[in-house]
């Protein structure tokens, strides 16, 4: 009888043995991409972000964010604020202050504790948002200017191929720009100025080539 190998593919984490690997959804190379049309799309050189938690998944996503403000407009105020919770409300009633506090770009990761976001900018005017992992346009029509996508199935894909191929390493995989794992949809219904268009376009194409290393 042939003795059978299993595997396990898991969704983040960074335990490695010779039958278990993680996914590493790269997301921040999404929202470094965000950050670029944040710092250069604000009109009070203030924009914020809340996280759902103070621990890696959440912490380099929107540090993705940060970077990519600043390196179009290095003088810029950023908020931070880290959630009790992933709740609605609490993101709500924080984003709420941050727009009081000047910020007129908002980026929220905070999964549930998104929509709380989505709600506060909604009632603000001249503030815009985007979506984290997921789509977001109906959720603040005209507001949300692009929406972060992660696509595991990539990850499945490659590993299951490899398996099959007999080339699988115990390594961590990681879901990139590059691997078609992270993608940015803009919203169709906003017009981006010319020079943001570019911006946003060249560090795309930045990080998928390497030029640009979002840690």
């Amino acid at each position: 009888m042939t003795k059978q190998r299993i595997l396990f593919i898991t969704t983040g984490g960074t335990e490695i043995r010779d039958n278990l690997f993680p996914v590493c959804m790269c997301a921040e190379e999404g929202t470094y991409v965000l950050g670029v049309a944040a710092g250069m799309m604000t009109q009070t050189d203030n924009i914020a972000y809340t996280l759902g938690g103070d621990y890696p998944a959440y912490t380099k996503t929107t540090m993705g964010f940060a970077l990519g403000a600043k390196s179009v407009n290095p003088d810029l105020k950023i908020q931070e604020a880290v959630l009790s919770s992933p709740d609605s409300t609490e993101c709500y009633e924080t984003t709420m202050n941050q727009i009081k506090s000047g910020a007129d770009m908002i980026l929220s990761n905070s999964n549930e504790g998104q929509a709380g976001a989505m709600k506060a900018v909604t009632e603000s005017d001249d503030i815009y948002t985007f979506g984290c992992l997921g789509n977001f346009f109906d959720m603040a029509p005209g507001k949300v200017l692009a929406n972060i996508l992660g696509d595991y199935n990539v990850a499945y894909d490659n590993a299951t191929k490899a398996i099959m191929d007999g080339t699988i390493t115990p390594e961590i995989m990681y879901l990139t720009i590059a691997t078609g794992g992270v993608s940015v949809e803009w919203n169709p219904d906003i017009t981006l100025p010319d020079d943001v268009k570019a911006a946003v376009d060249q560090a795309y194409d930045d990080i998928k080539s390497g030029k640009i290393d979002v840690p």
